[in-house]
């Protein structure tokens, strides 16, 4: 038998394993994705449902009330442009007062500064209409 003696020397069957790779680092993340993948699963539902939980029900509502104001505020405007004999008059008014109010929602003025400018509006509204 001197023919295995001699593979063996020239060691054919022996296992020399695949240097360290990207490829053989998915290869080994995709065997053991029984130990770790329902907790990273978990963890990427848990940060989903989150994410969707705060675009509802916190960037929603403040969503609404930004775009809320300014309908008001054109309501306003299409009141008094309804309401007066001389529309030519008074638009040049109005549209600033509401250029303004557009403008400090567009940046972000809190909600009490956009009340207060649209019960300013309302006010002059009332005063033009009254003339």
């Amino acid at each position: 038998m001197p023919g295995p003696r001699k593979e063996l020397r020239e060691e054919r069957f022996a296992y020399t394993p695949p240097p360290p790779s990207f490829s053989r680092t998915l290869a080994r993340a995709y065997v053991t994705r029984g130990r770790w993948g329902r907790p990273v699963g978990f963890a990427v539902v848990a940060l989903a449902v989150a994410a969707v939980a705060f675009q509802v029900f916190v960037r929603g509502p403040e969503l609404r009330q930004a775009t809320e104001v300014p309908a008001e505020l054109t309501a306003a405007f299409e009141m008094l442009d309804a309401n007066t004999d001389d529309p030519a008059a008074l638009v040049d008014v109005a549209e600033s007062l509401l250029s303004d109010a557009d403008a400090r929602a567009r940046l972000g003025a809190t909600a009490r500064a956009v009340y207060d400018r649209r019960f300013s509006l309302e006010r002059t509204v009332e005063a033009l209409l009254s003339r």
